[in-house]
């Protein structure tokens, strides 16, 4: 079972006297797909179980470590069943492979028996399935922007991509520009950089709520973002664990996570968009954009699969003498471009001269909302209804 997003909210209890085991869950519950299970790693049988949950409330899944499945071994299950709450699961590993055994276990109800020692996707993949069977899947969704150059919008992208998925599907947002001090979000944002990306990682790992409150600011229903990019220009660059620890915080908490990492690290870049379900691949629709776009659906096929690469095409109309016919876009990449949006520079004058975020103009509360109806049954699954002003349009 490949699996590559979050796990349901889950308390998971191991129980288990095996060092190997021990190592084991101990790397679980670093992994990220685990960020929202809370682990209690026992030394311990299934005797010292019954007896901790005479007095404790049992998790949502118990896994139990024997060295010898014999009756004694069977009976001191069903005690042990007696003291867990209704819905609690349970997950025997044991020293042999016994087809009859595992028959008799799967009938006591338990979920599933492995066979020691235990390997890391094995045991994943196991308690993947069980956490999913029992809560179903709560996926937070990581989004990320990539410009095949500078200047090519990707920053404005990622702002109405967040806008849109914010107020259009309802969702709490969080926006983030991995560039640091090279970020030009608080610009287009409005907002004076409170700290460093460093300093947001060293918060998240160390789960400093109060700080990270700070950090992280609501502005409008549903939409947050990092107040990052404080640091001077010429600081060290983020390392791929810092991200890593800023994504593992800030998934459980919003639904949906945009990251602009068109000026990160190529290491954070490659990071960012294995974890993600979706990148976004900002050209304009010349020969050079088109190339570096074709490029990129190639190396991200490699990364991730490729399924969740979409291309959006800015700028239409800036050099109609340079510019590629629709049809020739389409194919030049392959695949149909997910959205295009045409050059406005009436509509960025305005909205510079007006001193507001793009998305609080009403043409760029139109074009999130357009974006975010292209990008949604990708995301979801199935078509969003239409609504407002996008009906109107005809969108």
């Amino acid at each position: 079972m490949s699996f590559n997003a979050l796990l349901p909210s889950a308390k998971i209890a191991v129980f288990t006297q095996d060092n190997q085991t021990k190592d084991v869950m101990a790397s679980l519950d670093g992994d990220w797909r685990f960020a929202r299970v809370d682990f209690d790693i026992q030394i311990g049988d299934v005797e010292t179980a019954t007896t901790h949950y005479e007095s404790e409330r049992s998790p949502d899944l118990l896994i139990i470590q024997t060295k010898d499945i014999g009756e004694g071994f069977l009976a001191q299950l069903e005690k042990l069943a007696e003291r867990c709450q209704q819905g609690t699961d349970c997950v025997v590993i044991g020293p042999v492979n016994d087809v009859p055994l595992y028959r008799q276990l799967t009938q006591m109800g338990i979920s599933d028996y492995m066979v020691a020692p235990i390997e890391h996707d094995d045991i994943l993949s196991t308690i993947a399935s069980a956490l999913l069977v029992k809560h179903g899947q709560q996926d937070s969704q990581l989004i990320t922007v990539l410009g095949t150059k500078g200047g090519v919008g990707a920053t404005s992208i990622a702002q109405l991509t967040a806008e849109g998925l914010s107020q259009r599907v309802g969702q709490k947002t969080l926006l983030l520009d991995a560039a640091g001090a090279w970020s030009t979000l608080p610009v287009w944002m409005g907002y004076e950089p409170s700290v460093s990306l460093k300093e947001l990682a060293m918060a998240a790992q160390k789960k400093d709520e109060d700080t990270l409150e700070r950090i992280i600011v609501t502005v409008k229903d549903h939409l947050s973002i990092a107040s990052t990019g404080a640091q001077k220009l010429m600081d060290s660059e983020l390392t791929t664990e810092e991200f890593e620890a800023i994504l593992n915080y800030v998934m459980p908490r919003f639904p949906y996570v945009v990251v602009d990492v068109s000026s990160a690290s190529a290491d954070i870049r490659k990071l960012a968009i294995q974890r993600a379900e979706k990148t976004l691949i900002v050209t304009e629709p010349n020969i050079g954009g088109l190339r570096v776009a074709k490029s990129l659906i190639g190396e991200l096929k490699e990364l991730h699969g490729g399924t969740g690469a979409h291309v959006i095409i800015n700028k239409t109309g800036a050099n109609k003498e340079a510019e590629i016919s629709s049809g020739d876009i389409k194919a030049a990449l392959d695949q149909e471009p997910l959205w295009s949006m045409a050059w406005e520079p009436k509509l960025m004058s305005q909205r510079d001269l007006q001193d507001k975020r793009f998305c609080d103009l009403d043409e760029g509360k139109v074009l999130a909302e357009s974006l975010c109806h292209a990008l949604y049954p990708s995301l979801i699954g199935e078509p969003e209804q239409k609504q407002g002003l996008l009906a109107k349009l005809g969108f």
